[in-house]
């Protein structure tokens, strides 16, 4: 008998969200129309618990969806099942500025995109100088040219300073672990022959 009456007061007593929305309810000083909170109504048979935490994760994507539309500057519409119908750009001029504010910005842009239109042809025209000096390729330097039937008996040396010093001290380096292992050698050997 304990447990009927348990179950017919948790039945009676569902959670219901209607109860605490005011749908229409907008305060001086709102740009955007509030946005439509999803009606959560506890089912028959959940347990408290099941309830909330439905609550929870609810809040929680409502709040990364808020996130989302405000780094990227978009407005998520929602039809009246919750599922996304579209996803639009922001208003860039904020309402609560005055006309002279909003003609500053509009100004400020617009020297923006001339500012980034000038260095663009500026690229532009310093690429067309450039592509027109093919002839001089940089590698043509490089490159040797061999007539046709000429014998190359040996490749190109290359003669620099700092790569003579290099083969000079790796030369130094090699002929003295050869005199230790040499010296090595012959003390061993001298070493077994008496």
């Amino acid at each position: 008998m304990k447990k009927r009456k348990k179950e017919k007061l948790k039945n009676n007593t569902l959670i219901d969200g209607r109860k605490y929305v005011d749908r229409e309810k907008e305060l001086p000083g709102m740009t955007r129309p509030t946005k439509l909170v999803p009606l959560l109504q506890q089912h028959p048979k959940e347990t408290y618990k099941k309830f909330l935490k439905r609550v929870d994760r609810v809040t929680h994507e409502i709040i990364k969806e808020a996130d989302f539309e405000k780094k990227f500057k978009v407005e998520v519409k929602r039809d009246e099942r919750g599922q996304v119908v579209a996803v639009q750009h922001q208003e860039k001029i904020d309402p609560l500025l005055s006309d002279k504010q909003k003609e500053d910005l509009v100004e400020r842009e617009e020297k923006k995109k001339a500012a980034r239109r000038e260095r663009d042809k500026r690229r532009r025209g310093k690429k067309r100088k450039n592509d027109g000096d093919d002839d001089d390729d940089e590698f043509s330097y490089y490159q040797d040219k061999f007539e046709f039937g000429e014998v190359v008996y040996e490749p190109p040396s290359l003669d620099t300073e700092k790569l003579t010093r290099k083969m000079n001290r790796n030369e130094e380096k090699v002929r003295v672990n050869c005199l230790s292992l040499f010296d090595c050698c012959y003390a061993f050997l001298h070493t077994i022959v008496s």
